[in-house]
């Protein structure tokens, strides 16, 4: 878990459901009429695994993995429609529970809405073709996170989905997407933020070292070290104006540009 996490989710009780196999119904109707033997065991998060429409070409069985996905912004007919889950939500919040989503984000399947109309979006072998990282994943290709506009897409789903109740995501396979995609930053962004605070850190050591050497060594040095002081204090003061001036430039590329 992150540093930040909120206390509450690190004990939280999830309860993962798939909709397909948890009743016989295989519907959100038929998660609803569960929801309350599942709130009743203390459960803080209902975790929905994909909901989305799955691919058909290259499926694994007759079914299909639900983590093939081939439209992130529709719901897969056969579990029900929009309406059908925004009631699904609006019963699990008055129960008392979250609820969140499985989002597939570092691949799509092989016929997805995004690799007919997008194909630029996808990771490509020598050959130009779409390709994956995991091999043994062949129902599925990987997307390319360089294509800065692939980021908005992608974000712009999670705001649909939260418009429609879900209060978080569970994030597959992340690992395999870009850190910077997650942090919202670009890695040059990432890598000035971070360099800029060691930057200060050790200007300020520096400084700290050079004076106290400085006093140490007698009397007759005082007037070295007041301007070795100064100057010190002076590099910290510069220092710290370069920081806020990275950080203005990455607040202002990322919310106002």
């Amino acid at each position: 878990m992150a540093a930040n996490t909120p206390q509450w989710i690190r004990s939280a009780v999830i309860y993962e459901v798939f909709p397909r196999n948890h009743t016989a119904q295989g519907t959100f109707a038929g998660v609803y009429q569960d929801l309350e033997r599942i709130a009743g065991l203390h459960t803080d998060i209902l975790w929905l695994m994909p909901i989305h429409p799955i691919g058909v070409v290259g499926r694994k069985g007759p079914l299909g993995s639900p983590y093939a996905i081939s439209d992130y912004r529709a719901i897969h007919p056969e579990l029900g429609d929009e309406r059908d889950l925004r009631i699904l939500i609006d019963r699990a919040h008055a129960l008392g529970m979250k609820v969140m989503i499985d989002v597939v984000y570092n691949h799509t399947s092989r016929d997805s809405v995004l690799l007919r109309e997008r194909p630029e979006w996808f990771m490509r072998d020598a050959h130009g073709n779409a390709a994956r990282k995991v091999g043994d994943w062949s129902d599925v290709y990987d997307l390319d996170y360089s294509h800065r506009d692939l980021w908005d897409y992608q974000i712009a789903t999670l705001r649909k989905w939260v418009d429609c109740g879900v209060d978080g995501f569970r994030c597959d396979v992340a690992s395999l997407v870009p850190l910077a995609f997650w942090l919202g930053r670009s890695w040059v962004e990432v890598a000035l933020l971070a360099g800029s605070v060691v930057l200060l850190m050790v200007v300020e050591l520096l400084n700290t070292g050079i004076e106290t050497a400085i006093d140490r060594i007698g009397p007759e040095w005082h007037a070295l070290s007041k301007r070795a002081k100064d100057m010190g204090s002076a590099a910290v003061l510069l220092t710290l104006l370069l920081c806020l001036g990275i950080w203005a430039a990455a607040l202002f590329e990322r919310f106002l540009k």
